[in-house]
């Protein structure tokens, strides 16, 4: 019997907080990007020793060198509000134009997948909208990309994403939290992972993960910052083997139910030491294992 994996990593810095809060006063990134930059360079290192490929997600406006600013699509007025206008030195959590060199240069093929130009909520803005980010982000490419990581899950029409030429995206199950505090507590520790096997709708092949982080854990980290008081009170160790356990027992269930489990993460949720020891463990079983092989996104079929 065997299964099937799949890794995505969001790389978003300051535009996945941009329309929330100013990305340089959350305490989940680091003021100079430097952090992000180095667990990239981490998580590269450890899929080149483990042989296992990842898709990585991308905002196109990280690949600018500079802008001034403004950009002509058609969008809300003040959605560009925080963009800096500047270049890399002086913002790096809005610029890192060399970050696909960096993912290229690895020894393992990984997958460039967009994660749309600006990190636009699809389910918020017109088909219209979405064509201009998928147009401009191709622009600054050097690769025709054909997966699409919706930011925040919002899922955008299986129309525009045809016209588009996406043929993978991936979206969030139905996966609830649950709403009394101390059940949440229990849950964040106890859950199982979800298996699902990527299915074709509408002319484009769907993959399937949780709503919430599940390469990394909330109670081990959000980002650089540690992880909520209540949970700190349980030794780093333990959670890292509760984590240990999320990771591996899905795995496991994909092979023994020959099934796909898709796990993901934000870049900046591994710049955490504490997250790493999971991780490294996961990947170094998903890469010996002989059961189960590990996939990007854009290598998904459908039987």
């Amino acid at each position: 019997m065997t299964g099937t994996a799949t890794i995505s990593v969001e790389i978003e810095l300051g535009w996945g907080f941009h329309d929330r809060v100013n990305p340089y006063e959350t305490p989940e990134l680091s003021n100079d990007g430097r952090k992000e930059r180095e667990a990239l360079e981490w998580l590269l290192q450890l899929c080149d020793e483990a042989r296992v490929p990842v898709s990585f997600d991308i905002v196109g406006h990280l690949l600018l060198e500079s802008c001034d600013g403004t950009h002509d699509g058609p969008h809300e007025n003040g959605w560009f509000e925080r963009d800096p206008g500047t270049d890399e030195e002086r913002d790096p959590l809005y610029y890192f134009p060399g970050v696909v060199d960096v993912i290229n240069d690895a020894e393992v093929e990984h997958e460039i997948c967009t994660h749309t130009f600006s990190h636009i909520l699809c389910d918020q803005v017109s088909d219209e909208v979405l064509a201009w980010e998928l147009q401009r982000s191709r622009e600054l490419h050097d690769e025709n990309f054909i997966s699409l990581v919706p930011p925040r899950h919002r899922k955008p029409t299986m129309a525009a994403l045809r016209e588009n030429d996406i043929n993978v995206v991936r979206i969030a199950n139905e996966e609830q939290i649950p709403s009394n505090l101390v059940t949440r507590y229990v849950w964040n520790y106890m859950r199982d992972h979800p298996l699902h096997t990527p299915e074709m709708v509408d002319g484009v092949i769907q993959t399937k993960t949780s709503p919430f982080m599940t390469l990394t854990a909330s109670h081990l980290s959000r980002g650089v910052s540690e992880p909520h008081p209540s949970f700190q009170i349980v030794p780093c160790q333990l959670r890292q083997k509760s984590h240990k356990r999320f990771l591996i027992s899905a795995m496991e269930a994909a092979v023994s139910k020959q099934s796909h489990v898709h796990y993901w993460t934000h870049l900046y949720n591994l710049a955490h030491e504490a997250q790493r020891r999971p991780v490294q463990s996961f990947l170094k079983n998903l890469g010996d294992s002989s059961v189960m092989n590990a996939k990007r996104m854009s290598d998904l079929t459908i039987d």
